[in-house]
């Protein structure tokens, strides 16, 4: 399993819930949302919740806790960067405090590699892998920002980050869309109002059946998210079968909660 392979299981939010159960759910389910009140997440959350609540027979309880998500992107960076010869951090503010540590994460984390950090998007033309984690409600990825070639863009951002006219315009740059795990078993699984292939079920979901699986109430995703998090649960997901979903199994949720977030931004007219 490549070592990104789970990490946007830590990019949504968390089901913490005792899902090993057979009378599950049988309380309230707590709805950790990493993002402040208002984002893009926070409001696609507060829509899918009621659906959600019939679904499950429970109440949902939307908990948001802002900053758990902050590192997603350089945990990414952090675990990729021994595979490649060159990192490349595109920021909003280059002057953050947040920079420097991130940056001699990585290079403790892969000597010698080059790390260079940019506030321009158009650094991506010279990136045949292109890892994408953000909270805007807007795409930010669109073709001329690639350069030639075949590109891999993995993009765990909901709403996405990633342009439909990438996908229109560029049959070389395959996307995938992060987030979604494939079950061992049961292949017709589904939650009510997730639009997810049979099967398929949000990686944040798939960590809870796995920490059910182990018998252990220990998340990997609640706070600062680290390289060693995820690698544990890598483990837990290969021992029990757990795989990456499909590619773009992930699309019709992305799409849904750009159209959502959208709307609920939208100024109203009198």
């Amino acid at each position: 399993m490549k070592p990104a392979a789970l990490l946007a299981a830590l990019a949504l939010l968390v089901f913490c819930a005792q899902s090993a159960a057979q009378s599950y759910p049988s309380r309230s389910i707590r709805l950790v949302i990493p993002f402040a009140p208002g984002g893009a997440t926070d409001i696609i959350a507060r829509m899918i919740e009621p659906k959600m609540s019939r679904s499950f027979g429970q109440q949902i309880v939307v908990d948001n806790r802002p900053g758990a998500a902050g590192n997603i992107a350089s945990t990414y960076a952090v675990l990729m960067a021994p595979e490649v010869r060159e990192v490349v951090l595109v920021v909003r503010n280059l002057r953050s405090p947040k920079i420097a540590p991130i940056v001699a994460a990585v290079e403790a984390a892969a000597p010698g590699r080059v790390v260079r950090v940019v506030d321009d998007l158009a650094a991506l033309t010279g990136c045949p892998l292109i890892v994408s984690a953000s909270n805007t409600p807007e795409p930010l990825i669109h073709p001329r920002h690639l350069g030639r070639g075949p590109a891999v863009i993995c993009d765990i951002s909901l709403p996405a980050d990633v342009s439909d006219a990438v996908a229109a315009e560029r049959p070389d740059v395959l996307v995938v869309t992060g987030g979604v795990v494939r079950l061992p078993l049961d292949t017709h699984f589904s939650v009510g109002g997730v639009p997810l292939p049979p099967g398929h079920v949000f990686a944040c979901m798939a960590e809870t059946l796995l920490m059910g699986l182990e018998g252990t109430w220990k998340a990997t995703s609640i706070g600062p998210v680290t390289a060693e998090s995820v690698r544990h649960a890598m483990a837990m997901a290969e021992k029990h079968g757990f795989t990456v979903g499909d590619v773009g199994a992930n699309t019709s949720a992305a799409r849904l909660m750009g159209l959502g977030s959208s709307q609920h931004q939208r100024p109203r007219t009198a």
